[in-house]
């Protein structure tokens, strides 16, 4: 998991790192229970349920409400804050600009 012990600007710089390389035609695998960052970052995700893979796709497809209410077992009421981190995922495949370096 590149992020886990780094501030926001780290992870951010980090994972835009990996999308550079990506862009240049390498490939990148990254661990995230971040929901936010792989909307923003992947260009697929897959999400796992006890070892297996429950949903794979776009970010926007892999990471439906429905899917996410059943693998992390959430009820109705927490998917409001669910649709809040899944907003970039819309926005991202509308304005795919290349990630800036944010560390300083």
């Amino acid at each position: 998991e590149p992020t886990a012990a780094l501030d926001l600007a780290h992870q951010l710089a980090a994972l835009g790192a990996g999308r550079q390389f990506a862009r240049a035609g390498g490939g990148v695998l990254a661990v995230l229970h971040d929901l936010r960052l792989a909307c923003r970052y992947a260009d697929r995700v897959a999400v796992l349920r006890s070892g297996r893979i429950a949903a794979s796709g776009a970010p926007a497809e892999a990471l439906s409400l429905s899917c996410v209410r059943d693998v992390y077992g959430l009820e109705e009421d927490s998917l409001d804050l669910f649709l809040d981190v899944t907003r970039p995922c819309a926005r991202r495949a509308k304005c795919d600009a290349p990630m800036q370096n944010h560390a300083r």
